[in-house]
């Protein structure tokens, strides 16, 4: 994906200009805000962005940063993953004899992920059912990261500065594991279970 900042003037709304753009917008392309600099950045695409740019023309007129013609450097990061998991089955059994039990799992877990994203480019990855995007710009000591973390309910934007060897947590991701099930039959008499915990997912952001 290409990634394109297009900068207005303090006196048009980016709100106006993002209900613009999503007339024009697939589920995959990115549009999000940056108020700080007054700017629209769009994540489509290279065969898009002309689309996009030529559309926005039609009605507004901007600076657009990160072209082509900036000269594009790397950024390496590793993604680092935390699991742990708690869950809880109470069962009862009704045949010739009642049984009842109760079962404790829990398991912790861990996973490692390197990835190498252009400057002004995006790069993408899932924790669960969190789709976690991420671009990079660097500026002398320090690198600026512009973190997107979306899934169905909820959608995090967030910009931050990070130094090479710096520990980022990027939040916790909760899976609610609770469910019920029940059943009948000749050789078994009646079951019940009932279940109830959650996965937990811990994400950390290690500049390299």
């Amino acid at each position: 994906m290409e990634l394109r900042q297009y900068c207005f003037k303090r006196n048009v709304s980016l709100e106006r200009v993002k209900i613009y753009l999503n007339q024009i917008k697939l589920e995959k392309d990115l549009i999000t805000l940056n108020r700080a600099r007054h700017c629209v950045e769009v994540g489509v695409g290279e065969d898009r962005v002309e689309l996009f740019q030529k559309y926005l023309s039609m009605n507004y007129q901007f600076e657009v940063m990160g072209n082509s013609a900036v000269r594009k450097r790397e950024c390496l990061f590793e993604i680092e993953t935390l699991r742990e998991s708690e869950k809880n089955t109470k069962s009862i059994k009704f045949g010739s004899k009642i049984h009842i039990g109760e079962k404790q799992k829990s398991n912790e877990g861990k996973s490692v992920s390197m990835i190498r994203v252009m400057e002004q480019k995006l790069a993408q990855l899932f924790v669960n059912d969190t789709l976690i995007t991420i671009s990079c710009q660097i500026r002398g000591k320090f690198t600026e990261v512009d973190i997107n973390l979306g899934n169905k309910r909820t959608n995090l934007i967030t910009t931050i500065q990070v130094s090479k060897g710096q520990r980022v947590d990027l939040g916790s991701i909760v899976q609610d594991l609770s469910s019920k099930d029940s059943g009948v039959s000749l050789s078994k008499g009646i079951n019940y279970s009932k279940s109830s915990g959650s996965k937990k997912s811990s994400v950390f952001l290690i500049l390299k």
